[in-house]
């Protein structure tokens, strides 16, 4: 159990002096030397692995989110950029089950291995788990949802698990699919903390049979994916679920010599209900020195119990309301979620590593330089100009306001309040920077209040307009080109949208997501002859009146 906690700081020394004598991610030995249970691994699996070791021997915790949906985009992990400043540690995928037909299955599988490789090359670490269909079914992934929750007769899963049989063979079509994928992030050098299974103990999916016959399951999974399909990049992770009616134990654990890492997948009513506690004590008494985490969590635990109590390396938390419940909603069941509030506490302790705190683990990566940031959190009050801007207040008001009202430790989560109260002259606020060339990206928050048109502006340093965004009526709208004007989301008065906009002013087309779902896909600019992107503008269109929010504004390239 953790009984020291270290600042920032302090962590900060030690890891630096740990590697400069002796690089145990890189391979040297040390006290908590750990070797993968396939010993053809990659030298990055066992990079990541010493780094568990290290996490957990200076009493911290890797940060994590789960991504949510087809849609796969960041969503989760760029809100919490948005409210945080910093991305998560760890991000994690599902490899799915349910789409409208397998080409939509196939691409969306895709987008998952391009936004995990590139979430690695920036320094990041990946998990991915899958909830399979159930095998019984005439074609796989047909089935979505209520095929991975269908039941299976112990006579049939034992012919699954019988190398020969109908059903075993078609099980085994079905993950060499799945290894294929595996297979391109291998060939990216990604290390995936592969999770397959889990919850074998609260028996929600098809494999909730005996404990044999789940070991052997999770055996030839293994063997097939290691000693054929050569997928050397995977970290092992078995992760049994702990509720009220479901312990930790060591009945579906498939051995040592199988499994790299424990988790358990915890959701609770309360950040000190003693889940927790007895999760630890549990992994710890079937895993022995094998590290473990909290490979899914609905409300975070306390900090305080994180930093003296637990040996949890990692979290992952869930989706939408459990990453963020002001902003995403309350989730329907299993907990309450996460406030802002919490998030934010939580990612700032000194207990926490977030993306940018983890080391190259031999990697090289993907940097990216930021152009400007406003949180709108560090102006003196409400009601004031946001200083940061240029503002055009002939016809209304741009200021500062406690929306949405968000407790933070250093006060009130405000955002920037753009009032047009004339149908004549202007309300706009504008961000002049140094001009860019290049893929440039832009990130907001936006909220409108009513149906007016309100614009979304990225000029050039000649005035030329790259991109153009409405949001009017019950839509986003974009321009594609000059005049091509769409409407290519909806949305409602009075809801947050994450809006990020990736330009390349060499190609002259960009890509816009909301709420990180891509809506648009190599668009055109709306003046073909902007060179460069150098000013943001936003407002409310001239001719009309109306109210405009806006928060969380990044440019980076």
């Amino acid at each position: 159990m953790r009984k020291i906690r270290l600042s920032k700081l302090v962590v900060a020394a030690l890891i630096v002096a740990l590697l400069g004598s002796c690089l145990p991610w890189l391979g040297g030995t040390s006290a908590y030397a750990a070797t993968p249970v396939n010993p053809n691994a990659t030298q990055a699996v066992q990079n990541v692995l010493n780094y568990f070791d290290t996490v957990q021997t200076n009493n911290q915790i890797i940060s994590g989110q789960y991504v949510r949906g087809q849609n796969y985009g960041y969503l989760e992990t760029d809100h919490l950029y948005n409210v945080t400043g910093k991305y998560p540690a760890m991000i994690g995928y599902d490899l799915l089950y349910n789409v409208t037909n397998a080409a939509d299955l196939a691409k969306w599988r895709s987008f998952i291995v391009d936004h995990a490789t590139d979430y690695w090359k920036k320094g990041g670490l990946v998990t991915l788990s899958w909830h399979e269909t159930n095998p019984l079914d005439t074609t796989a992934d047909a089935g979505g949802w209520n095929s991975v929750i269908s039941s299976m007769s112990q006579a049939d899963f034992d012919l699954l698990t019988t190398p020969g049989t109908t059903l075993y063979n078609k099980w085994l079509a079905h993950i060499d699919t799945m290894a294929g994928y595996l297979k391109s992030l291998r060939d990216q050098g990604v290390v995936v903390l592969w999770r397959p299974y889990h919850e074998m103990n609260i028996g929600f999916w098809w494999g909730g049979k005996s404990a044999a016959s789940y070991k052997k399951l999770w055996q030839n999974m293994y063997d097939r994916y290691t000693n054929y399909h050569g997928l050397n990049n995977l970290l092992w992770v078995w992760a049994p679920g702990r509720d009220d009616n479901n312990a930790v134990t060591s009945n579906h654990y498939p051995g040592s010599s199988y499994v790299d890492l424990g988790g358990a997948d915890i959701y609770t009513q309360a950040r000190g209900d003693a889940k927790f506690t007895n999760g630890n004590s549990e992994l710890a008494s079937v895993l022995g020195n094998k590290r473990y985490g909290l490979s899914e969590v609905g409300l975070l635990p306390l900090e305080s119990a994180v930093q003296s109590n637990f040996d949890y390396t990692w979290f992952l938390t869930w989706a939408i309301g459990w990453a963020d419940n002001q902003f995403y909603g309350y989730p329907a069941a299993n907990g309450p979620g996460n406030d802002t509030y919490t998030i934010q506490t939580f990612y700032s302790n000194a207990v926490t590593i977030t993306r940018d705190e983890v080391p190259t683990l031999g990697r090289t990566l993907f940097s990216e330089s930021i152009i400007f940031k406003d949180a709108m959190n560090g102006y003196s009050a409400a009601g004031v100009s946001p200083s940061n801007w240029t503002t055009v207040t002939t016809g209304g008001t741009v200021t500062v306001q406690n929306v949405p009202t968000v407790g933070l430790a250093t006060g009130p989560d405000r955002s920037m309040k753009i009032n047009k109260t004339s149908t004549t002259n202007a309300a706009t606020a504008e961000k002049t920077f140094t001009p860019q060339t290049g893929i440039v990206t832009f990130k907001a928050t936006l909220r409108t209040e009513d149906a007016n048109w309100k614009d979304f502006i990225i000029y050039d340093s000649s005035s030329r307009a790259a991109l153009h965004i409405g949001l009017q009526g019950n839509y986003i709208k974009v321009y594609d080109g000059a005049t091509t004007l769409s409407s290519i989301e909806p949305i409602t008065t009075g809801s947050w949208y994450d809006i990020k906009v990736i330009l390349n002013t060499d190609t002259k087309k960009f890509d816009l997501y909301v709420n990180g779902a891509k809506i648009a896909n190599q668009l055109g600019f709306k003046n073909s002859a902007a060179s460069d992107v150098s000013r943001l503008k936003v407002g409310v269109a001239g001719d009309t009146t109306g109210i405009l929010y806006m928060d969380n504004v990044f440019i980076t390239k």
